[in-house]
């Protein structure tokens, strides 16, 4: 939800929600049969269970959440880097 809110492009929000709820959801309900609230689904515990389908799509989904999280970082660096490319006269000034 951080990523989601932090990031710039309303793709990026709804990329990191559409492949986070579904990680939230298999954990929500693992811990639910835990404590029986629900019968037992057979659902994964995500990146705990070795499930070969389920393992692989949680990393991509890790990934893809991970990867607008480092562009989100790499705007904002690229922004400030140009900031003070615009500004040489406020750096001077300031110095003094």
């Amino acid at each position: 939800i951080i990523i989601s809110t932090k990031s710039d492009s309303i793709f990026g929000q709804l990329l990191v929600v559409g492949v986070g709820f579904p990680i939230v959801f298999q954990a929500l309900t693992n811990m639910a049969v835990a404590v029986n609230l629900i019968p037992v689904t057979g659902q994964t515990l995500p990146l705990i269970s070795s499930g070969g389908t389920s393992i692989l799509m949680t990393c991509m989904a890790v990934g893809i959440v991970l990867s607008v999280s480092a562009k989100r970082e790499e705007t904002k660096a690229q922004e400030k880097m140009n900031e003070d490319e615009q500004n040489p006269l406020d750096v001077l000034s300031e110095a003094l």
